[in-house]
């Protein structure tokens, strides 16, 4: 199958519906390094490079870097709100809010002072709650831009320790635990299911999940992948697709309109365009 008819196939999918083939244009930003990126609402991409943070528009044009070292490597950042962007620090314990420049908006909540010593995961809601996973009592935490306590859900699931944490815009939130696979709940923090998809990273948007996967071969000196694909799996209509990808991709791509974002695997930011 040519890729312009693949990519057909994923655009349309994304509703980018055209009886037309499509080329793409491939744009590597080689100023932009890091290890994972992310898309806000308005198609800028977020790049985390340890305690670096980079922000670069739609046109692949790098605007903005943030860091301060002494905070530590930076364990996810929440772009859903471009106006009012979260930074989650694990190993400070740290959260951080930044406007659309990158500009720290006011001093950074310190967990450990408000006694929230297990947090393994955070993310941030639109209804402006702050959600945190307590991973040695197993409890949802919500609560507000002073750390007061709103809610907390203890959680019985079992082998539960995710590692990223999203928040959806529909009110719900969702965490990816790689030993079981995508967890739902609700906006109060209740249980709702779990998909059996269990990749160490993956993309969750209102409607679908995003994973990478790669094939492999073995010439007989050394395994090397030849080959990658973007699964999108819609988990409301629980409907899957394979769209082949460069080979280099090196993380669970971003997407956005008819951009597709990733990290190659010399942690270059990549940006396949839809012509």
């Amino acid at each position: 199958m040519k890729k312009a008819t693949i990519f057909l196939i994923l655009f349309s999918l994304l509703g980018f519906v055209s009886a037309q083939d499509f080329d793409f244009q491939r744009t590597t930003i080689e100023s932009v390094q890091g290890d994972y990126v992310s898309v806000d609402p308005n198609g800028n991409a977020y790049v985390v490079d340890g305690s670096v943070l980079y922000k670069v528009d739609s046109a692949g044009h790098p605007l903005y870097t943030f860091s301060n070292s002494l905070w530590g490597n930076i364990s996810s950042v929440d772009v859903d709100n471009p106006l009012k962007i979260m930074l989650f620090y694990y190993d400070e314990a740290l959260i951080v809010f930044l406007d659309e420049k990158l500009t720290p908006i006011s001093e950074p909540l310190d967990l450990f002072e408000h006694d929230f010593k297990n947090i393994t995961v955070a993310t941030y809601s639109t209804d402006n709650t702050i959600w945190l996973y307590d991973v040695v009592f197993q409890d949802l935490i919500s609560v507000n831009f002073h750390l007061k306590e709103l809610s907390r859900n203890h959680l019985t699931l079992p082998s539960f320790n995710p590692t990223q944490f999203f928040s959806l815009q529909e009110k719900q939130l969702v965490m990816n635990n790689p030993s079981t696979g995508i967890i739902f709940f609700d906006a109060f923090g209740t249980y709702l299911k779990t998909l059996p998809f269990v990749f160490q990273t993956v993309n969750v948007d209102a409607s679908h999940i995003y994973y990478i996967k790669w094939n492999h071969i073995n010439d007989g000196v050394a395994i090397y992948s030849n080959e990658a694909q973007l699964c999108i799996y819609d988990y409301v209509k629980m409907e899957l697709r394979q769209v082949d990808v460069p080979a280099d991709v090196s993380s669970v791509t971003a997407l956005h309109r008819n951009r597709l974002y990733y990290m190659d695997k010399e942690r270059k930011l990549n940006i396949l365009t839809i012509k």
